[in-house]
């Protein structure tokens, strides 16, 4: 066994894949190489095959995705040049519990960062998730380590999509050069005055969940672990003392899934 799992995640705009190890049984499995593929885009499995050894391939392939159907289409089109994958579709399989109205209706990336949370969370400890994607997800496992459910949102490159889209004078804002650079607060123009609702409305927006969660939480439980992901995670991570960034939570998630499912 080499101890490695390739992860493939289908999300609402991107397939994610990577290798994770896995390394001492309560650590998160460590991402050795990811990359992630725009829709509409063919998957370099040329690459992904050269991640591994022809001798030892990974010792498990798992596909997963909140869009089920782009995940049946990767199934469809897997080379021949790697292990068959599982497909993972019942959230039944996934190792954690949830109390929540309809448990099947959760999106596998909130049930995948809940696992990874699992891992990482000290005995008694709650967690915060923040996973700022396309969608944004604030969501809460509790002491127990039971995912309750949280709030969704729409992420910074949803918000500048539909400015533009649904309004008829409104530029689209390029949310690429918003990650690199923090915007003014006081927009001067159009264009920076949509950066900084953007930019700093998201922060806004989870700084108040966060606040309110906290609140939510019995008092007798510890801190609470916050944790923060995906693509826009690093606008948070500055203003959010004692966070903590894990930027593939879902796909080490995945993985860890993968590793119980052999067991």
């Amino acid at each position: 066994m080499n101890d490695q799992t390739l992860v493939v995640d289908a999300g609402h705009t991107r397939v994610k894949l990577a290798v994770c190890q896995h390394s001492q049984p309560h650590d998160l499995p460590i991402v050795q190489q990811a990359m992630a593929v725009i829709y509409d885009t063919p998957i370099d499995w040329e690459t992904v095959a050269g991640w591994f050894s022809e001798s030892v391939p990974p010792d498990a392939v798992i596909v997963t995705g909140t869009n089920e159907q782009r995940a049946r289409e990767v199934v469809a089109q897997w080379p021949v040049t790697l292990p068959r994958p599982f497909l993972l579709t019942d959230k039944r399989q996934v190792s954690i519990s949830m109390d929540v109205v309809f448990p099947r209706k959760v999106g596998m990336d909130r049930l995948l960062n809940g696992v990874a949370a699992n891992v990482l969370r000290e005995a008694d400890q709650p967690v915060i998730i923040v996973d700022s994607g396309t969608a944004m997800t604030v969501d809460v496992v509790d002491a127990t380590g039971t995912f309750r459910g949280g709030a969704i949102l729409p992420g910074i490159l949803m918000g500048a999509k539909s400015l533009h889209a649904e309004t008829t004078t409104l530029p689209h804002v390029d949310v690429w050069e918003l990650l690199k650079q923090e915007p003014a607060v006081l927009g001067r123009c159009t264009e920076t005055a949509i950066a900084s609702g953007l930019y700093w409305g998201h922060l806004g927006a989870v700084k108040e969940l966060v606040s309110r969660y906290r609140e939510w939480l019995p008092v007798k439980t510890p801190e609470p672990l916050l944790l923060l992901t995906g693509g826009a995670s690093s606008i948070l991570h500055p203003y959010l003392p004692g966070s903590r960034q894990e930027k593939a939570l879902s796909l080490q998630g995945l993985a860890v899934v993968a590793r119980t499912l052999q067991t």
